[in-house]
């Protein structure tokens, strides 16, 4: 090998590995490091909270009763599913929230029911002895 330009130099006759030199950048990041960078498409993380830890892992702290979970690349929402529909904490909020469901009582009519009767049995032809 020789020098081509006054710059370049031969370091394979060197014995130098050029990948140490110039190591490739995707190699660099780390699979951890994604986690963080990347958007969290469930629904789950609006009642939840994404910490990372000093070693390197990933929490999932419910922000109604700070209980955490595991996170991370691999493990998934179902378990904080679940969770959403077990906390106490969550389903009072959303009780605050949305109130709770209005039952209307319905009101019965002796006059209309027998109304709604006659014309049944004549639009459909029934007999008389039911």
């Amino acid at each position: 090998w020789q020098e081509t330009e006054n710059s370049s130099i031969n370091l394979c006759s060197e014995g130098v590995d050029l990948n140490l030199i110039q190591p490739n950048l995707e190699e660099d990041v780390s699979t951890e490091s994604l986690l963080a960078n990347k958007k969290l498409r469930s629904n789950v993380w609006k009642e939840f909270e994404l910490t990372m830890l000093d070693d390197g892992t990933y929490k999932a702290i419910c922000k109604c009763c700070k209980k955490d979970f595991v996170a991370g690349n691999r493990a998934g929402t179902s378990h904080l599913k679940y969770h959403i529909g077990v906390c106490h904490n969550i389903i009072l909020s959303k009780r605050r929230k949305y109130g709770s469901p209005k039952l209307d009582i319905p009101i019965f009519d002796q006059q209309r029911s027998r109304d709604d009767f006659s014309r049944m049995v004549l639009a459909h032809g029934y007999s008389f002895n039911m």
